[in-house]
């Protein structure tokens, strides 16, 4: 049995796609995955009370304690490339470089019981409003499309999931932003449905629950890619203009982008303040009520 490490250090998304593949990897081999210390803390309850891998801080890797070591990334975006789309979806490009076999549906749980602290109703939807990574997978209309939910269907239930920093939504259930991941995720779990954007709970969707099955999600695209990081089983929302997906990369601490692509020119003109990116706007809170309420998918 090969003792193996997996190195990565970055977002949550990562680790989760990551993760897809852990239990086919450690039916031969004793895996080890490291990650940052900001992403090991969120994690690691949730990894370790579903037994999905030995989980440790990047800071306490070891060279020579393993076998074989395995730095697996997304991709590699072009620099000064307009237009980036990937050959393969994240998933299995993962698959390939931890060296086992291409599947959306590897990645089981059981599933776990809602927080006693909420009295959920039978149908509720969750809401993830928040990307870190890039500004231009942010989207406006949120709080206008939970105004229209409450008015059109007032009895649906709707809980916000995400991280201490996400923007408020008003005029919703119940707000679990700021709470642990292992309660985020348990909330989106048992959800009828979950809306969203490019990111960690884009990811999450695609675990199966044992009884239940997955989470059907109305993902909202913009900058990045639906048809490599979306998942099958989802309604993924793009406006598919020519320009995307540019994967281009903004945010607070990194205002130029990782791939010299700078700020959106579409519309031009545009600030950090103020980014006005057609991708996003093109996508309005009627459009996605209607994949809501009015899509055989769903079923909601």
């Amino acid at each position: 049995m090969k003792k193996i490490a997996i190195l990565r250090y970055s977002a949550l998304g990562d680790i989760i796609t990551i993760l897809n593949f852990t239990n086919e990897m450690k039916r031969e081999n004793h895996v080890t995955l490291f990650s940052s210390t900001k992403t090991h803390k969120i994690l690691k309850n949730f990894i370790a009370l579903n037994q999905l891998v030995d989980f440790d801080d990047m800071a306490n890797y070891k060279k020579e304690n393993f076998d074989l070591t395995i730095q697996p990334k997304a991709y590699s975006i072009p620099k000064n490339q307009t237009k980036f789309e990937p050959e393969k979806h994240i998933i299995q490009s993962y698959a390939e470089q931890l060296g086992v076999k291409f599947s959306f549906d590897l990645f089981n749980i059981k599933l776990q019981i809602l927080p006693k602290s909420i009295n959920f109703s039978k149908n509720y939807m969750t809401i993830q409003n928040n990307s870190d990574w890039s500004i231009y997978k942010k989207w406006w209309g949120w709080q206008e499309l939970v105004n229209l939910i409450k008015k059109e269907r007032p009895k649906t239930k709707i809980y916000q999931i995400g991280g201490p920093n996400d923007p408020k939504i008003e005029n919703i259930d119940y707000n679990f932003c700021g709470s642990s991941f292992e309660e985020n995720l348990v909330v989106q779990s048992h959800a009828n449905i979950h809306l969203g954007l490019d990111s960690v709970f884009n990811h999450t969707s695609n675990i199966n629950w044992i009884g239940k099955g997955k989470t059907k999600s109305i993902i909202l695209f913009g900058s990045t890619d639906c048809k490599s990081i979306g998942y099958p089983h989802n309604i993924n929302v793009s406006s598919n203009l020519p320009c995307q997906p540019c994967f281009k990369i903004v945010n607070e601490t990194n205002v130029k982008s990782i791939t010299s692509l700078n700020l959106c020119d579409n519309p031009p003109n545009q600030t950090y303040e103020n980014p006005q990116h057609a991708c996003m706007k093109g996508i309005t809170p009627q459009m996605v009520y209607k994949k809501i309420y009015y899509n055989e998918k769903l079923y909601f």
